[in-house]
């Protein structure tokens, strides 16, 4: 079995799409690995390019620079995906904007769609931020292609976590979505990019989606709902997909494990 520095890019990049690359990147790597994974860049055209990820748009990827350890940084990253074939990618940081980083990659990357995107963590305030939403829609090269509700930051990751009703709300008391949640809706939906409902709970997130399509927001998506806490039952998946929503499924919890491509990782982690 390989582990994490030995995987070279061709086999990483082969099980980052099968996995799902946010969840295989988000929290598994120790802090003192920075080793990067990726070997040096290869045409695109060449035998190298695996015909299974031709044409893949990955929109869920963590990467450095970030406040926590990744397994690679975002031009590393990118520059794999356009040699393996990818058609783009959209990169996620649970604290900071990527999607201004994606601009300058995108100069050293010609031709290659890069994208980022924004969530609404604690690092831009106790509440969803719409003064930021808005910001980042109007940003150079119209790049911001995704707003995130709370993740790390979620009122329902924390509960269930640490048994604290603290964190970045998307509903009241009630159940009734938030007001500065309506407007980021309604951003997303002037910029026809997708607004995805981050690390809410189940039934939050059919709420956003019933909101949503209200709204008219074209482009709703139910973050990692097969995953941890987050997963869906059939019947929430359903309501979702009939209220208009897009699923966003991850292949990494059945490459956790022994005998698996992850045997090191756990998968509380």
């Amino acid at each position: 079995m390989k582990n994490k520095q030995d995987l070279s890019r061709r086999d990483f990049i082969r099980n980052s799409v099968m996995a799902g690359g946010a969840v295989l990147l988000s929290g598994v790597l120790p802090s003192h690995a920075q080793t990067p994974i990726f070997s040096a860049a290869e045409n695109s055209d060449s035998p190298e390019a695996d015909e299974l990820l031709r044409g893949v748009s990955d929109i869920h990827l963590h990467a450095a620079p970030d406040s926590k350890a990744r397994l690679g940084n975002e031009l590393e990253f990118a520059r794999a995906a356009r040699d393996a074939g990818y058609k783009s990618m959209l990169f996620k940081s649970n604290d900071f904007s990527c999607h201004d980083r994606a601009y300058l990659i995108r100069q050293e990357l010609q031709g290659f769609e890069v994208f980022g995107s924004l969530c609404m963590n604690r690092v831009h305030g106790d509440k969803v931020n719409v003064f930021a939403a808005e910001k980042a829609v109007t940003t150079t090269g119209n790049l911001c292609r995704c707003i995130w509700m709370p993740t790390q930051d979620a009122v329902y990751q924390n509960i269930r976590y640490y048994g604290k009703k603290e964190g970045v709300p998307v509903v009241d008391d009630n159940g009734r979505v938030l007001s500065e949640v309506v407007r980021v809706m309604e951003i997303c939906a002037e910029a026809n990019i997708i607004f995805a409902t981050g690390h809410s709970s189940p039934e939050e997130s059919i709420t956003l989606a019933r909101k949503a399509r209200e709204v008219g927001v074209r482009k709703c998506v139910v973050t990692h709902a097969n995953s941890g806490i987050w997963k869906m039952t059939h019947d929430q998946i359903k309501r979702c997909i009939d209220l208009g929503a897009w699923m966003e499924y991850s292949y990494i919890t059945n490459l956790w494990g022994p005998g698996n491509g992850t045997a090191r990782f756990r998968a509380d982690e």
